[in-house]
């Protein structure tokens, strides 16, 4: 469980009452500890020998070990669950109910216990599992590399059809009584537009990433003044198929990139109120096709 490095996070700690058609009618109770072990390279993963083998619940009765790295049919035993483990606590009194075996090595539910475990436990497995998906996936997509895209992308800006930059304008300064008629008017851009429009590299277009669903849309695009902002959807296969696996690849990433920029580009320069709808359906269908094609 290595409870004793700073770094394995405990999940949750939870004293169960277990069901009476499990127990015979006896109130009987359990104890689940489920902890998160330290994130570690994959040479460390082995000589902590943090592996499918070792991952799942470790059973304890009267405080002692009975049963290591056991599903439980509570869950399928997947090297996304190597950093996973549970801690199952009981006393002796329910030896029949969990099938110990006669030379206390081994354990065997009976069924109730076992749709309880699945209903009570299985759920947070599913979570933990997803969690750590998204954090792996978040760690990999910040290897990918975008600034070339952007520079040459503010390099050959003025050779490109973009939308006009959204301009923040100040309102009719009113007089004295309140009145805008007489005070004249402005169209001036505030003073500090370009600090608060500007992308951090100054820059024409910026890549950036995030978890928008599976079933989301590929990317979605918004304007920052002159800076078009493309967020790819790291949950959508296009993004796994074809942009991680050709992360260090830089004339492929930055290709991709000039495809999503035209088309981010096309979206925003060609949207209004009235085919706010279609624009969006468009999208929504060519990522719908992508997710097909690529699951």
């Amino acid at each position: 469980m290595m409870l004793s490095n700073s770094e394995t996070k405990v999940y949750s700690d939870e004293v169960y009452q277990l069901p009476s058609t499990a127990t015979g009618g006896r109130k009987e109770e359990i104890r689940v500890k489920i902890v998160i072990l330290p994130d570690v390279n994959t040479e460390l993963e082995n000589e902590m020998k943090m592996n499918i083998h070792s991952q799942g619940f470790y059973v304890l009765r009267n405080n002692r070990e009975v049963a290591a790295g056991q599903t439980l049919d509570v869950f399928s035993k997947h090297n996304d669950f190597n950093r996973l483990r549970a801690e199952l606590s009981f006393n002796a009194s329910l030896d029949n109910e969990m099938g110990v075996r006669f030379t206390k090595d081994g354990v065997e539910p009976n069924q109730a216990i076992t749709d309880f475990l699945k209903q009570e436990i299985g759920g947070q497995f599913v979570s933990i599992r997803r969690v750590m998906l998204k954090n792996k996936k978040a760690d990999v997509a910040s290897l990918v590399d975008h600034a070339g895209s952007e520079a040459v992308i503010a390099q050959r800006a003025k050779l490109l059809i973009t939308p006009e930059a959204e301009i923040e304008k100040r309102a009719p300064r009113r007089d004295s009584r309140g009145d805008a008629s007489s005070a004249p008017k402005t169209t001036k851009e505030r003073e500090n537009f370009r600090q608060t429009k500007k992308s951090p590299k100054g820059l024409g277009a910026r890549f950036d990433t995030t978890a928008m669903g599976r079933e989301g849309t590929l990317y979605e695009t918004y304007q920052e003044g002159k800076i078009i902002v493309i967020r790819w959807n790291t949950d959508h296969p296009f993004y796994d198929r074809v942009i991680l696996v050709n992360k260090d690849s830089k004339d492929i990433v930055s290709a991709i990139d000039y495809l999503i920029f035209a088309l981010a580009s096309a979206e925003l320069k060609n949207s209004n109120d009235d085919n706010a709808e279609l624009m969006a359906n468009i999208k929504s269908v060519m990522s719908t096709n992508l997710r097909a094609l690529l699951s």
